[in-house]
């Protein structure tokens, strides 16, 4: 076999495989197109969404506690038969650097029982023998640093505020993060 020969044989080798993968890279971008085309619609609907939900927020929250306030009602039936209720709520989110005046509020206006205490002890990734004898133990054996913190039920906690509010009793809005708003609410009426 001659030099040219062998050349050419490959070249017609590399020329199959060359046309396959030419193929494949144009099936390829057509898959990627396509899923960019979906990624497109996905976020044209989250954004539609978005604004849908603002909307919604706008009439629930603002436009028709108001109206009914206005018409001095706190319930009616639509012409639809949806039963419609004027509700005061509240959201909380405790912020951070007042955790402990909260849990210490808590606990000196008689609601204690709440507040949970949480004892976490650090061990090296290769002491589960330690750790092991630790929890039997409770660290007294290890002279370990043992953090213990204070911590609630973000719901019980949501739940005891607006139960507090409701009572018309005193509680530091600011120290609970507290955000009073008004809803309405509705659904289908029952059947007689």
């Amino acid at each position: 076999m001659s030099n040219e020969q062998s050349l050419d044989d490959y070249g017609e080798y590399a020329q199959k495989q060359v046309t396959p993968l030419k193929e494949a890279m144009i099936g390829l971008n057509a898959l990627v197109t396509e899923a960019q085309g979906y990624e497109r619609e996905i976020a044209e609907a989250e954004e539609k969404a978005k604004a849908a939900k603002d909307k919604l927020r706008a009439v629930v929250m603002d436009a028709l506690p108001k109206a009914m306030k206005a018409a001095g009602l706190t319930e009616f039936t639509t012409e639809q038969g949806l039963v419609v209720r004027h509700r005061d709520k509240i959201e909380n989110s405790i912020p951070a650097n007042r955790r402990n005046d909260a849990w210490d509020w808590l606990e000196k206006n008689g609601h204690a029982d709440i507040v949970k205490r949480e004892v976490t002890i650090a061990f090296g990734v290769k002491e589960a023998k330690a750790a092991q004898e630790c929890a039997e133990a409770l660290a007294k054996a290890h002279m370990r640093s043992v953090a213990c913190e204070r911590w609630a039920e973000p719901a019980t906690v949501k739940a005891l505020l607006t139960r507090l509010i409701e009572e018309r009793k005193s509680v530091p809005r600011d120290i609970f993060g507290v955000r009073e708003f008004a809803i309405a609410e509705f659904k289908e009426a029952k059947k007689k």
